[in-house]
């Protein structure tokens, strides 16, 4: 049964809003479309295909190494687990997502996120943003020697002196 109809039989009866009433549209529904809509349009979905296809790499490489004498005979079996577990857990994790950013921001926030996301400085943002992640990834690796030098300089002007 609609929402729409649902009203109208509770109005007949003398429940909620009355018969012919508009519906007033749920805020919290609002917030959580504007959310999934923004998260689909900034790259953020879980279930798009390259967060996807990591997913898979990651489960398939952990399930090798948890069923090392897995037979071929096996592998379809070990596919359909796999796609059954992925679309569920990505499922899962937009939706945990939606309720975080409809629980975060205002509406009006949703709405100028979206419009950003959508305009072309916002497209050229989440084609270039796999790249950017990962050359950034690369500085965090970096940091760990760059970090010891400071300690290494700051030690050096005696700051650690008789450490």
């Amino acid at each position: 049964m609609t929402r729409a109809f649902l009203i109208g039989l509770l109005g007949l009866i003398g429940c909620g809003a009355p018969l012919g009433a508009p519906a007033q549209a749920d805020p919290s529904a609002r917030l959580e479309a504007l959310a999934e809509q923004v998260l689909i349009a900034s790259g953020a979905d879980p279930r798009a295909p390259p967060l996807d296809s990591f997913a898979r790499g990651s489960l398939a490489t952990a399930l090798k190494s948890a069923l090392p004498d897995a037979t071929s005979e096996w592998q379809s079996v070990i596919d359909a687990a796999v796609e059954e577990e992925i679309k569920f857990e990505g499922d899962d994790y937009f939706k945990k997502n939606v309720d975080l950013y409809a629980s975060r921001f205002t509406e009006a926030e949703l709405q100028d996120m979206l419009t950003f996301y959508n305009s072309p400085g916002g497209k050229a943002l989440v084609a270039q943003l796999p790249a950017i992640t990962a050359a950034r990834t690369k500085f965090k690796w970096q940091l760990g020697p760059a970090i010891t030098r400071m300690v290494k300089a700051v030690c050096e002007k005696e700051a650690c002196a008789g450490r």
